[in-house]
């Protein structure tokens, strides 16, 4: 019987283990953004080699963990889109909006291998709203 991806001590747990420690240890939003009300990511994948996975939105509050890594939709694959850079890069140049696209570099399980690229990419937007300049 073949051992589940999932069982502790599996590179997929050690991989979600890390991420969920990673997004733990985030500032907060109103910590590494004090003037943002609100963080909006949407995600829209693309599978070459199977259906698409489903669309995606996350909207980041003050309270929020201003973690921006996003792991890939399948669950058997050990990928991540890391949309830190782009947040950043928003915030930088006081923009509202940025979009692009990333591919997933992680593996799953394919047929007739034992693991292949995952071949996910994901079309993001972010979308930032500032909080209203008192006077």
């Amino acid at each position: 019987m073949p051992v589940s991806s999932r069982a502790p001590g599996s590179v997929y747990e050690m991989h979600r283990q890390r991420w969920l420690h990673d997004r733990a240890a985030a500032q907060t939003l109103r910590s590494a953004f004090p003037g943002v009300e609100r963080i909006r990511v949407d995600l829209t994948f693309r599978d070459t080699t199977a259906l698409s996975p489903g669309a995606q939105s996350h909207a980041v509050y003050p309270a929020a963990r201003a973690f921006f890594e996003f792991l890939c939709p399948h669950a058997d694959c050990n990928g991540t889109f890391d949309l830190t850079d782009a947040v950043y890069s928003v915030m930088r140049d006081a923009s509202a909006h940025a979009d692009g696209t990333l591919e997933c570099k992680g593996t799953r399980p394919r047929p007739g291998m034992t693991t292949g690229p995952c071949e996910v990419s994901v079309r993001y937007t972010i979308a930032t709203k500032y909080r209203a300049q008192v006077s």
